[in-house]
């Protein structure tokens, strides 16, 4: 099944995978010539160095999070079907003293759905998700004296048809604002990620009437409120609704280009990210004033160059790379490797290159759809992705302190 993200600012919207490892059928084939043969990968030692540097990296980022100059954000979305698997082996790494320093500002649980009277429903984060979730913030975060900021999506993946009802009553709105307030506080969770799209101008209007509401009474509640976008040019961003929210999800995910004849099949590629940047923060726009509410969206799942709809997870990839080969992971590049069985996604270096735009232009972080997708295990307990990540924040902090501010178009103030 695939999710589909979804947006007010508006009709664009993106599937997400939102299969368990377990149905997705495994390839069988290595096919070499489209990706760098493994003997080839760079060897051992190198990769030793990148491990160490790495390590070094993600110590540097987690004594950075408390540093009240240093607000660049390391965000990723966990949803409610992976997230018990996720935070047992996060607890268990810990448990066994097998660890890297904390390295999220942010984890965002995804999803409540909105019952249409109003209430939050049985779908679909439960008390475990819950109970877990704060387990993990106290024995990782907590424990460390490093702050993780906790925020749950209201909507998303088929989840959000009760909005038009809900936005359309007075009485309906109050109570699903309430819960919000009443479930937040009694979870310890300090933001809210909303996320649904209106069919209608009808559907939008009223929507907008519940944002005003429901924003300002969550931040009279000491809430944070943050919405998911993917821009194209020339949509409209509602300035009254952008104004009023802490943050913008920029999704520089699943762009598929319509021209047919174009050689960048890749759907998160680095140019056309840029691009979506550069249309969204340019001149005279709201967005362009405030490019701190913006976090650039780094996808940890793989799509099908020739046929986008086959989708892995990074953590599939990474397992069946290991699998056909009979190989070490210590002996595999993952910091360069990008590409295999047509099958495409974003390396360490690629990951780099998306932190360094994202400094560059300003923006106040970055955020992983979604952590679940990427791998651990005891050589990259953090996760290899969110590790790639991690290090790149470090070097672009440590680059900023000594070459001065950026402007968000790469030069100095």
């Amino acid at each position: 099944m695939l999710r589909r993200k979804e947006t007010i600012f508006g009709s664009a919207t993106e599937t997400r995978r939102e299969e368990e490892s377990m149905q997705t059928k495994q390839t069988k084939s290595f096919n070499r010539s489209s990706t760098s043969k493994l003997t080839s990968l760079r060897t051992f030692s190198m990769l030793g160095v990148w491990l160490g540097l790495l390590f070094a990296a993600t110590n540097a980022v987690a004594e950075k999070l408390d540093d009240s100059n240093d607000n660049f954000a390391i965000a990723a979305y966990l949803p409610d079907y992976r997230a018990i698997g996720y935070l047992e082996q996060q607890l268990q790494l810990k448990s066994q003293g097998v660890s890297r320093p904390p390295i999220l500002s942010d984890l965002i649980l995804f999803s409540l759905q909105p019952h249409s009277k109003g209430f939050l429903g049985g779908c679909c984060l439960q008390q475990e998700h819950y109970s877990l979730t704060q387990k993990f913030r106290e024995q990782i975060y907590t424990d460390s004296g490093t702050p993780l900021t906790l925020w749950v999506t209201v909507g998303g993946s088929g989840r959000s048809d009760a909005f038009p009802q809900i936005c359309r009553d007075e009485k309906l709105r109050k109570r699903v604002i309430q819960s919000v307030i009443n479930l937040c506080n009694k979870h310890s969770i300090q933001g809210v990620d909303l996320d649904y799209t209106p069919r209608s101008v009808t559907d939008r209007d009223q929507y907008v009437v519940f944002l005003q509401e429901a924003i300002q009474q969550w931040h009279d509640a000491g809430l944070k409120v943050s919405m998911t976008i993917i821009f194209h040019p020339g949509m409209p961003l509602l300035t009254q609704i952008y104004n009023q929210v802490d943050r913008l999800h920029l999704m520089a995910y699943d762009m598929f280009s319509r021209d047919a004849s174009t050689n960048d099949p890749y759907h998160a590629s680095l140019a056309k990210t840029k691009e979506m940047l550069e249309a969204l923060l340019q001149p005279g726009r709201i967005a362009e004033q405030t490019r701190g509410k913006v976090l650039l969206g780094i996808p940890a799942y793989a799509r099908h160059l020739e046929k986008p709809g086959l989708v892995k997870t990074f953590g599939e990839i990474y397992d069946i790379i290991l699998q056909e080969n009979d190989a070490d992971e210590r002996s595999v590049d993952w910091y360069n490797m990008s590409a295999w069985n047509s099958f495409e996604w974003e390396s360490g270096q690629r990951i780099r290159d998306k932190v360094h735009l994202a400094t560059t232009f300003g923006l106040g972080g970055v955020f992983f759809w979604e952590i679940g997708q990427d791998k651990v295990s005891e050589l990259f307990p953090g996760g290899v992705l969110l590790e790639a990540a991690a290090a790149a924040a470090a070097v672009n902090h440590e680059t900023a302190a000594g070459d001065g501010a950026s402007n968000g178009n790469g030069g100095e103030l």
